[in-house]
């Protein structure tokens, strides 16, 4: 191969090189972008309430407190009126007064609501789950990759540095030539 075309190579290869380097920053900022929306994932989990199922007993001690007071008290939860606690609490007092403050009555409507509540939980988690599960097989998929851009990176350096030979030896054998 004669310097010129040894040259050209060389050109073509740290080309190549450089936009493999390219491709390889491309992939690693898709990687991290997955990484953000795996943490996003992560505070919408923490961000649940998981339901918790009321006993029999606290559940009658909430009620003679609320039948005392004339029902929950929105001051007594975060957020007043809006709490969502408070929304249950008064639902569940509201159901307990239309009954005829029947304890069994009013504590299977309480498991039936909090069976409903713990089924939409569920979802919710199975639904953050299976998108957590589908960033990580993307994730996989880039970091084959990566892996592949990795070995390409390896094959070019090694070939750049063949080519740096040649080149060497073919200027030194031009100036020997021009020495003699």
């Amino acid at each position: 191969m004669g310097i010129a075309a040894s040259q050209a190579r060389y050109l073509y290869l740290t080309a190549r090189q450089t936009n493999v380097e390219f491709e390889g920053q491309q992939i690693n900022q898709a990687r991290t972008n997955l990484a953000n929306e795996e943490a996003g994932l992560f505070n919408q989990m923490l961000e649940l309430k998981a339901p918790t199922m009321p006993t029999m007993y606290t559940m009658k001690q909430s009620l003679e407190k609320w039948d005392k007071t004339g029902g929950p008290n929105p001051a007594d939860y975060t957020g007043g009126e809006n709490n969502e606690q408070y929304k249950r609490d008064r639902d569940l007092y509201t159901y307990y007064t239309e009954c005829g403050r029947d304890l069994t009555q009013t504590y299977d409507y309480a498991s039936g609501q909090y069976n409903a509540a713990n089924q939409e939980y569920q979802q919710e988690l199975d639904r953050i789950n299976q998108k957590s599960e589908d960033i990580h097989q993307r994730d996989q998929v880039l970091e084959l990759q990566l892996r592949q851009l990795d070995t390409e990176q390896e094959t070019i350096t090694t070939e750049l540095e063949s080519v740096k030979k040649v080149i060497d030896k073919n200027i030194e054998n031009v100036f020997k030539t021009f020495q003699s």
